[in-house]
Formats: structure tokens, C-alpha cells, sequence
């Protein structure tokens, strides 16, 4: 029994963590730490496998190995509050102090939560503090508990889970039941009453689980021999009758003749072992005293070097007969001691360095085989001066022999050793310096031969040895020294010494014999013999025979294989005691449970079935205490139990890694804390933890589990490429976009500009990194910071024709005039309006025209040249020049009175040529109208768009609300066009720096820049936007331009340009025809026969999680799409005032 002390929840890292101070029977007290995680998503696809408590099975199987005890719980939560099914998994773990239980209860968590994964993409999260505190409160407050006991039958298979007479089961049949506790959760669902059903399962050791086989075995060995006998008598009688009569007559001769041939060959070997063992110790200490001043300044170098090298050959024959016995013994005991100390008072700088070298090459060839062992430990250390000399040192030596001769053998060696020492000092102090010495032996030599025979022996022996050394001592000191000594010498040795010898001979041996013998004999004999015996031989036989049978040792050997079964399956996978408790609100859901129970976990293929009861009285407390600390249920063995506890206790039952399964496998209930139709990430997701690259947009989801991981999505600037961000509003497209600005222009200084049409990209202008390189202009009049642009003056390097055609083509699409006649009369008007300010020099009428053909007097100055010169006479420089300044005088107001004044000549019965007009108008009235006709006017104080984000940083371009949806887009859209062209032009005229820095253009809501923009089949005249904007991406990156377009809609975008953006970023999208487009791009069908679970993903992802792709790569396994988070750029979104006070007021 248990008593809880103290308990509470901590959390700690995010995770609860409920705790227990408990005082057992024995009044010792344990700390017990219960770590929990809910189930939080199992995918969809978990109801198609057929093989869920399969997963389960083996899940348990593996926690059984870690040494885990295993907790599941399931709250049925529906009053007051409607949450359906909750489950739980975890572990818990006690210890002698709450530091220790938890961080056992870590490591088990771990354990459980790597499990789980049998589930793919399955999601546990750490549980919520409410539901743990419902859990608490429940346990202790509810009406009714109910025990299972008993073994729940998984029905794996057909032939249940035990084998015939306790062997292993036949696991191949088909499945008949997986999820059996869905059964119980469901029939309780349907009450809405409030219940707990709780598994605890406590690791019992492999060793008493076979030692309990063992028992059972035994015990049902001796009841089975009991199950069936025999029982017979039987009687009989018998007398005999005999009769013998027998005559025997012989005689016989012999003759016998024989000769013998023998030959005898002997051999005979002796073998001889020799052994020799020595040791040596010695220990000695030497100490000396004395006194002195002494300096000394020395300097000395020595070398030395000795070669040797010898040979010897001998050859040995000899012929040996003998007999002898040998017995030899010696022994010898040495030993020494040797002390030393010193003590010293200096002042010195002492640097000495020595290094020594030494080689030794030996190579013999003989009929011996030897071995040696040897090892030496020597530290020595010596000074020298005027009037002491200290010495001391320390020796240990420990020699070894062994040796065996037979055979022959050869063995070549080569040591080589370089020992190099340093040793400085300085400084002044007393020192004390001992040494000791220690140096023992001892020998012991016995042998014992004994030879008879022949003896050959031949030998051969070449020996050659060769050593050389070098040794070199460089020195220098000096030394200013005081010091007195004293010495005390002791020494003492010890040997012993031990030889065993054996002698090898061999001897042979030959004999022949031969014998002749000749034998003869004869031999005669009779013999006669009578006899007569009788009687009477009658027989009699009685017998009967009983087969018996024993039906209660029949039925209890049934029992006890059924239970020898359960342990050999324990014993093989694991084996749990398990508490299974049910945890009720009333006694009418305990009346359903009760009959749910058998339905979901009986079977008739376990010893003994599940079935439930009702705890005594005596027992509810403390089964409360234990189901609140998630404590099996353990107490001594009942009465009569013949297996001392390990089957089974009062509340629990030993259970086997299946049928702990049956219990836990994860509940698929749709009602509930648990997400189980969501869809799984489809098959094909890449992940790539080592991308390339400085550049980081995110972190990527592992395709196996679903889970978030730290692995970066990078990019490197070969790898950026056009980017298509799609994605329905508030789904993270932006914030994908932001962060790629950012990352960009912080790590390679790129030209930066974002045309916004609202206000969502101004939180750059904090980014850390980018201080004094954001610039913020916007399209309404009273905005802190308003774009002042004339957008008809020419750019500074963009030829006046193309700016010309250009400007009807793109605003003609833009604003969907859609009759061919609408674009040229835009066309035609504003060439009017060029031409009358002499916009157009390179135009024959401009060229010829009296006024215009020659630079003017105001223009002398601007352009560079005289007065009057002809513009033909110009270079293009200067050219460009006089019409980048004559644009500048006109704006959208002469446009607009340009077409209004035709408007007025058109005759009223042309009423097709008045709506062209009329159309025009009606789109560029808001460009012309009111404060914003301030803005877009024509002027000298307008900002050149060609030179914003220079040298390199972030331009964001707002649109706002000031502005209708056409005239944002059309500004936009035009204000892109010109950035490109600029770049182009300055590109292809070498106007460019070397170091240019790249520039990329992200358009905001696209899908209105581009949406309009067809082709269409009536205009043979002019190119349409669609062109431009399509010409503009297939050829922006070899000008060293990106373009990112960002939309809600990529099918409103035309495909030219959609098939131009290799890299992409894709959110949540659910319109059919634009899945068709991104599922195309993701290299997936978009035809509807394959590939369908990618399309359902794509309305089934979650905010702020995107599918990239970044495909420009040789290596066809690196173009997969991955699923990733991206980073969100988190720094404050600064108002209008901020704006204003850090990047300074604009006025118009």
C-alpha cells in the first residue's frame, strides 16, 4: 500500500510533469515523475492500415526492451464542456529524489514518443494543464471504478494469439478486429457521459518471466501425466510334461602343419620442453648532504656514435646413444635498497636539452625458438657545480624468459629509440629531491629427462647482428647556488630464478623372425544316455483391463498450457504487469462498460478471459491513490496462488506485449482531441538537409513524421531564379516573400524593389542589417513620403520610340481596352502629344521640323552643345538627353486633353470612334483628376525611378487606398517595366558597372498587374502587355534582372510568365484551375489520374507552411519540392510618423 505525501504539476521546458512524493509499506519514501503527451493528429490514411495494432504490437515490444513502464489514458470528456475522446501516452519512472525521477521519466518519454512513429506523420504534443487537472479531479471524484482483469484476446489472427501446447503462435491468418478500444470509446461516446480508462503497464524482468515458464511448466507436466490411465488383472496355471532319450558315438584324426614369417619395425620419439622464468627487483636510495655558493656559466656539446657488427655460423652433428635421468633445482635470492634525498637552496636558470638515438638490427636463423619479455622504468635526473654533485634516480626492472626448442625457426628485429628531454628552471626556493631504487631476483631452475634410445642430431645455426648509435647533448647553464646535503645509502635485492629442461630423442628399431612346426593326432570315443520324464500341462487365464480419464486434470492442464503459452510469448517479446482501470460518473456508464468490455477485448483463445469487477471497499482509496500516481496495482501473493504473483495480483495481470497492444493501440474516433482525417504529406516530398547556400528562407518538415525540423531551407545565388509566391490571403505567401527580400539584399546587396499595392512590406524598414538602405514612397498625395513621377518623361536610358509604344500597349491591357481601335487611338495620341514637344528625335517630322530638328537655346546647357545644332549631328548620349528633358515638360493632363479634344471633333454619328474614346478617358481620369494630377504632373522636381535603390538596398513602393485598383496597377506595373528596361538598355549599351549589383522586383498582388493581360486574336497591330511582360521574364536574368511575382491566383497569371518562374513557393490554394497551374509546376499531373493526394494537400496545408521548389540543378534528386515553414521577418511595422521622422517628410 501506498500513502501520497506531497504531489503537484511542474513544468519545465514546455512540458508538464506530474509528480508524487510517496511512502511505501516499508515507510521508505520515492519520488514518482509521470511525463504525458496527447495525441494530437493521426493521419487519415492510419483507417486504411490493416495492420494498426500490428504497429502497436510492436511499439510495445520495443518499449518492453528500453525497460519502460508504459502509460496510456483516455478521458472521455462531454460534460460540462463537449472535447470527446483525449488520449495520452507516456511514461513514468521513480527515484530517490524528484531530480532523478524526472530525469528517468525523460528518458522513457523519448522512448514512447520514438515509438509512435510506427504511426507516419502522427503528432503528440505535451498536454494542455486543463486537461490534466480534469484528469486529477476525475480520478478521485468519480462514482464508480471497474477493474479488467483477465487476458484481452488481440484476434491477431484466426488462430488467436497462443499456440497449441505452449509454443509460439502461427502469426499468418488474416486480421479480424484492430482498433478494439474504439469499441468501448464508442459505445461510452454515446452516453456523453464523462469516464477515464487507464493503462498502466510496469516492465517485469526476462529472468522471472522464465523462471515463471519454468514453474507453470512443471506444474502442468504433472496435472497432464494425470489426465488418462489403465487398470488389469489377469491369473494363470500351468504343469509340465518332458521326455529325453540321447546316444552319442565320435572318433576323429588330426595332422597340423605351421610356419611362421615375422617382421617387427619400431620407432620411437622423445620430446624436450624448456622453461626458464626470472625476476629481478631492486630498490635502492641514496641521499647526500652538503653545502656551497656556486656560479656557473657552461656551454658543452658531445656527440657519440658506435657501430657493431657480427656473425657467427656454426654446425653441429651428433650421434647419441643413452640412457639418463636428470634432476636439477636452483635458487636465488637478492635483494637491495638504495635512498637518496638532497635538499637545495638556489638561485639559478638551468636549460638543458639532450637527445639520444639508438637502432638495432639483428637477424638469426637456428633450430631454437625463444621468447623474451623484458620492461624497464628509469628516471634520472643530474646537476653539477662547484663544490656538490647531486645525483638521485629511480629504477625499476622486470625481466622475463621463457624458452622452447623444436623445429626451426627464424626471427629479424630492428628497435629504434629517440628520446629527446628538456628540462628549465629559474627562480629560488629550497628543494628536496629522494630517490629510491628497488632491485629483487629470483631464479629457480628444475629439470627432469629421461633418454633411451638412438639419437641423430644435425644442427645449423647463422647469427648476425648489427647496432649503431647516435648520441647528442647540447647544454647550457648558469647557476648561482647556496645549498647543504646529507646521504644515507641502502640497498636491497631479491632474485629468483626457476629453469625446467625436457630432452627430445628418437630411436628405431627392426626385427625378423621365422618358425616351421608339424603336429599329428588320433582320437576315438562312445557315449550312450537314456531318460523319461512326465506330467500334465493344463492352463487357465483370467483378466480384465479399466481405461480411465480424469476430467478435472484434463481441464486444468488446459488452463495451466494456456498460461505456459502466455509466459513463452512474455518470456520471447516482453511481458507487462498491467492495471487496467475504467473510471465512471455514474453507475449507468458503468453498466455500459461493463457490457462493452467483453464486446471489445473477450476472446476464447487466452487462459483466461477479460471480464470486469468492481474493487472492494477496502481496496477504492488506495486504487485511487495508485490510478492517480499511474501506479500498477502490486501487492504480496494471495493465498493459495501455487505461482507466488508473477501471473497475476489482486487488480493487475501479467499481459504480453500483444495484449497490452489491444489496450493502447491509438483510439481513430473523429470525436475528439485528435485530429484523425487529416490527410498524410503526399509521397515524392524531398528533404535536403544540407542545402547550399547563405541565403536561409525557412526550415523544412521532415516527409516522415511531420514534424518541424531545424534543417534550413537555403539559397545561394545560383539556385535564384524568378519565384512564383501563391497562395489564398493570410496564408503566409508574403511573409515567404518578405523573408527573401531580406535575406537577399542583406547578404548579397541587391537593387530591391517591391511594388506593394497596399501597405504590407513597410516592416523592412526595421530589419536588422538593413539600416540607411530602406527607402518607403508611396502613390497617394498626403502620404509622408510621396512617389513625385512623371510617368510619360522618358527614361534617361530608354529609347523615346519603345517608351512610346510601350506606354499604349501596357495601359491599353492594363485597363482591358479591349477593341483594337482603343490601343491605337492611345497610341496615336500620345505620339501627337510627343511630337508637339519634340519627344520623339529620332521621328522624321521631329527631325525636319524648324523648331524641333535643332537643340534649343534652353536645352544648350542640359544637352552639352551649341545652340541650333541639329539633332541628327548628336550623339546618343545627347540625343537621349534633349529628349529625356523635352519629356519632361508633358504629363497624363495632355494625354488626357489630347484624346478629350478629338473626342470633341468626333461627328455624332460615329458613336463606335466616341466609345473608344470615351473608354480611354474614363481610365485615365483618375490619373488626371484631383490631388492626384499633383503627383503624376509633368515637371522638373520629379524623382528619376532608374536611380531609387542605389547603390544597393530595399525601395518599397506603396500603393495604398488613394488610388483605384487600375491605377495601381497600371503605375506599378509601369514603374516595373521602367526599372527592367533601364537595367536592360544600360546592360546592353555597357553602361553598367562591373560590380553591379543584381536587381529584383517583387510584384505584389500580380495577379491584377497581369491578370487582364490576353492576346488578343483581333490586334494585329502593336505588342500587347502580355508580350512585354512575358519578353521581360524570359529575358530579365541574362540582364541581371529577378522578377518574383506574388499572387492569390496563378491562374490569372499568363503562362508565359508563370512557365518563367523556375522557383517557387506555394501556400495554401483551393481554386481547381489554380492547382492545375501549380501542380504543373511541381512536376505533378495535373490531369486528375495521378497524383491526386498532392492536389488534395494543396487545400489541406496549414498556415505558414508552403511547398518550395528550387529546381536549377544538374542533379535530377535535388528538383524535388519540399515542405517548409518560412522564417518570419519579426521586427515592429512602423506607422506613417515613424516613416516620416526616420526617412524624412516629402512634400509634392
Amino acid at each position: 500500500m501506498i500513502a501520497v505525501v506531497d504531489n503537484g504539476i511542474r513544468n519545465r521546458d514546455g512540458q508538464p510533469i506530474m509528480w508524487f512524493r510517496l511512502r511505501q509499506n516499508d515507510g521508505r519514501e520515492v519520488f514518482r515523475a509521470v511525463l504525458l503527451h496527447r495525441l494530437a493528429v493521426i493521419p487519415i490514411s492510419s483507417k486504411e492500415d490493416y495492420d494498426l495494432l500490428g504497429k502497436q504490437w510492436a511499439a510495445v515490444r520495443g518499449l518492453y526492451n528500453a525497460g519502460v513502464d508504459f502509460v496510456y489514458s483516455t478521458l472521455g470528456i462531454y460534460r460540462p464542456d463537449h472535447v470527446g475522446i483525449v488520449q495520452f501516452y507516456g511514461a513514468a519512472a521513480n527515484g530517490d529524489t524528484l531530480d532523478e525521477a524526472e530525469r528517468l521519466a525523460r528518458q522513457r518519454l523519448a522512448a514512447v514518443l520514438a515509438t509512435l512513429a510506427n504511426y507516419p506523420q502522427s503528432q503528440t504534443v505535451p498536454p494542455e494543464t486543463q486537461f490534466m487537472a480534469w484528469y486529477l479531479d476525475f480520478v478521485m471524484s468519480s462514482k464508480r471504478i471497474l477493474a479488467l482483469l483477465g487476458h484481452p484476446d488481440p484476434r491477431e489472427t484466426r488462430r488467436g494469439l497462443l499456440g497449441e501446447d505452449g509454443e509460439l503462435p502461427n502469426n499468418t491468418g488474416a486480421d479480424l478486429a484492430a482498433e478494439q478500444n474504439e469499441i468501448l470509446f464508442r459505445g461510452l461516446a454515446k452516453l456523453q457521459r464523462n469516464f477515464i480508462f487507464q493503462t498502466t503497464a510496469a516492465h517485469v524482468s526476462r529472468r522471472r518471466l522464465a523462471e515463471a515458464l519454468v514453474r507453470v511448466a512443471q506444474v502442468a507436466s504433472i496435472v497432464a501425466s494425470r489426465q488418462r490411465g489403465a487398470i488389469n488383472i489377469g491369473f494363470g496355471v500351468s504343469v509340465p510334461i518332458m521326455a529325453a532319450l540321447s546316444r552319442g558315438v565320435s572318433a576323429g584324426q588330426s595332422v597340423a602343419h605351421s610356419q611362421t614369417h615375422s617382421t617387427a619395425e619400431g620407432v620411437s620419439q622423445g620430446w624436450g620442453v624448456g622453461h626458464t622464468h626470472g625476476t629481478a627487483h631492486t630498490d635502492s636510495i641514496t641521499q647526500t648532504t652538503g653545502g656551497g655558493v656556486t656560479h656557473t656559466v657552461s656551454n658543452g656539446v658531445a656527440h657519440g656514435q658506435s657501430h657493431s657488427i657480427s656473425r657467427s655460423v656454426t654446425d653441429g652433428v651428433a650421434h647419441t646413444t643413452s640412457q639418463s635421468v636428470t634432476d636439477s633445482s636452483s635458487s636465488t635470492v637478492a635483494h637491495g635498497v638504495t635512498q637518496s634525498g638532497s635538499a637545495t637552496t638556489s638561485s639559478n636558470v638551468t636549460s638543458t636539452v639532450s637527445q639520444s638515438q639508438s637502432l638495432t638490427n639483428s637477424s638469426s636463423q637456428t633450430s631454437n625458438w625463444a621468447r623474451q619479455h623484458s620492461a624497464t622504468l628509469q628516471q634520472g635526473g643530474d646537476a653539477s657545480g662547484d663544490f656538490v654533485i647531486l645525483q638521485g634516480g629511480y629504477k625499476k626492472s622486470v625481466a622475463e624468459l621463457q624458452g622452447l626448442s623444436w623445429g626451426q625457426a627464424s626471427t629479424q628485429g630492428t628497435a629504434n629509440t629517440t628520446t629527446t628531454g628538456g628540462a628549465l628552471s629559474t627562480g629560488a626556493g629550497t628543494a628536496y629531491t629522494s630517490g629510491l631504487a628497488n632491485s629483487s631476483s629470483v631464479a629457480s631452475t628444475t629439470g627432469h629427462a629421461v633418454s633411451h634410445g638412438t639419437a641423430d642430431t644435425t644442427s645449423h645455426a647463422v647469427s648476425r647482428g648489427e647496432a649503431w648509435g647516435t648520441s647528442q647533448v647540447k647544454s647550457h647553464g648558469e647557476a648561482t647556488s647556496v645549498s647543504s646535503f646529507w646521504s644515507t645509502s641502502r640497498g636491497h635485492s631479491d632474485t629468483v630464478s626457476q629453469s625446467d629442461s625436457t630432452s627430445q630423442n628418437w630411436g628405431r628399431s627392426h626385427t625378423e623372425g621365422n618358425a616351421n612346426a608339424v603336429a599329428a593326432g588320433n582320437a576315438a570315443g562312445a557315449v550312450w544316455g537314456a531318460g523319461l520324464s512326465g506330467g500334465l500341462v493344463p492352463s487357465a487365464s483370467v483378466g480384465r483391463s479399466w481405461q480411465t480419464e480424469d476430467d478435472t486434470a484434463i481441464r486444468l492442464t488446459e488452463i495451466l498450457r494456456g498460461l505456459e503459452g502466455l509466459l513463452n510469448q512474455a518470456s520471447a517479446e516482453g511481458g507487462f504487469m498491467t492495471s487496467a482501470l475504467l473510471f465512471t460518473e455514474d453507475d449507468e456508464a458503468a453498466a455500459a462498460a461493463e457490457s462493452l468490455v467483453p464486446q471489445a477485448f473477450h476472446g476464447p483463445n487466452v487462459p483466461t478471459p477479460v471480464l470486469t469487477i468492481p474493487p472492494d471497499p477496502q481496496d477504492e482509496e488506495q486504487l485511487r491513490l495508485h490510478a492517480l500516481a499511474l501506479l500498477p496495482w502490486e501487492d504480496s501473493p494471495q493465498d493459495g496462488d501455487p505461482f507466488h504473483g508473477i501471473l497475476w495480483h489482486k487488480y493487475d495481470t501479467l499481459l504480453t506485449a500483444g495484449q497490452v497492444a489491444a489496450y493502447t493501440a491509438p483510439s481513430l474516433l473523429e470525436e475528439g482531441s485528435a485530429v484523425t482525417v487529416i490527410a498524410p504529406i503526399p509521397e515524392g516530398m524531398g528533404f535536403y538537409p544540407d542545402m547550399p547556400g547563405d541565403v536561409v528562407l525557412g526550415h523544412q518538415y521532415s516527409p516522415t513524421t511531420h514534424d518541424l525540423t531545424n534543417a534550413p531551407v537555403r539559397l545561394d545565388k545560383k539556385h535564384l531564379f524568378h519565384t512564383m509566391f501563391a497562395g489564398d490571403t493570410g496564408w503566409g505567401k508574403s511573409v515567404s516573400a518578405v523573408r527573401m527580400a531580406y535575406e537577399t539584399t542583406l547578404h548579397w546587396h541587391t537593387r530591391t524593389v517591391v511594388l506593394d499595392f497596399g501597405a504590407g512590406w513597410r516592416a523592412l524598414l526595421n530589419a536588422p542589417g538593413l539600416e540607411g538602405h530602406v527607402d518607403i514612397r508611396q502613390l497617394w498625395p498626403d502620404a509622408p513620403r510621396p512617389l513625385r513621377w512623371n510617368p510619360l518623361q522618358i527614361g534617361r536610358n530608354i529609347d523615346p520610340e519603345t517608351q512610346w509604344r510601350a506606354f499604349a500597349d501596357i495601359f491599353g491591357s492594363i485597363a482591358k481596352l479591349g477593341v483594337r481601335r482603343q490601343k491605337q487611338e492611345l497610341l496615336d495620341a500620345l505620339r501627337t502629344v510627343y511630337l508637339k514637344a519634340g519627344v520623339l528625335v529620332d521621328d522624321p517630322e521631329i527631325r525636319n521640323d524648324p523648331v524641333w530638328g535643332r537643340v534649343r537655346a534652353d536645352e544648350a546647357d542640359a544637352v552639352g552643345v551649341d545652340a541650333n545644332t541639329p539633332l541628327g549631328d548628336l550623339t546618343w548620349q545627347q540625343k537621349q538627353a534633349v529628349a529625356v528633358l523635352r519629356s519632361s515638360r508633358v504629363g497624363l493632363s495632355d494625354l488626357y486633353k489630347q484624346v478629350e479634344a478629338k473626342l470633341q471633333d468626333v461627328p455624332p454619328r460615329d458613336t463606335m470612334l466616341q466609345g473608344v474614346l470615351e473608354g480611354i478617358l474614363y481610365r485615365l481620369n483618375p490619373l488626371v483628376q484631383g490631388a492626384a494630377s499633383r503627383l503624376f504632373a509633368s515637371g522638373t522636381d520629379v524623382v528619376p525611378v532608374e536611380d531609387m535603390a542605389r547603390p544597393w538596398g530595399v525601395l518599397v513602393v506603396e500603393g495604398g487606398s488613394f488610388l483605384d485598383d487600375f491605377g495601381k496597377a497600371f503605375l506599378l506595373g509601369w514603374l516595373g517595366w521602367h526599372l527592367y528596361t533601364d537595367m536592360m538598355a544600360r546592360r546592353v549599351r555597357h553602361l553598367s558597372a562591373p560590380d553591379e549589383p543584381l536587381l529584383q522586383i517583387f510584384f505584389e498582388e500580380a495577379n491584377k498587374i497581369f491578370g487582364g493581360i490576353e492576346q488578343d486574336s483581333s490586334d494585329t497591330e502593336g505588342i500587347s502587355a502580355a508580350q512585354r511582360f512575358g519578353d521581360m521574364f524570359r529575358d530579365a536574368r541574362k540582364y541581371g534582372v529577378r522578377l518574383h511575382i506574388i499572387t492569390q491566383a496563378p491562374s490569372l497569371i499568363p503562362p508565359d510568365i508563370v512557365s518563367s518562374c523556375n522557383n517557387l513557393s506555394i501556400a495554401f490554394l483551393k481554386q481547381p484551375k489554380d492547382k492545375d497551374i501549380v501542380l504543373s509546376a511541381l512536376a505533378r499531373s495535373e490531369k486528375g489520374f495521378r497524383d491526386e493526394e498532392w492536389r488534395r494537400f494543396l487545400s489541406d496545408m496549414g498556415i505558414g507552411m508552403a511547398i518550395g521548389r528550387f529546381p536549377y540543378d544538374e542533379d535530377r534528386a535535388r528538383q524535388r519540392p519540399i515542405l517548409y515553414r518560412p522564417l518570419m521577418l519579426d521586427v515592429p511595422e512602423p506607422d506613417d510618423e515613424e516613416i516620416a521622422r526616420k526617412l524624412g517628410r516629402l512634400a509634392v
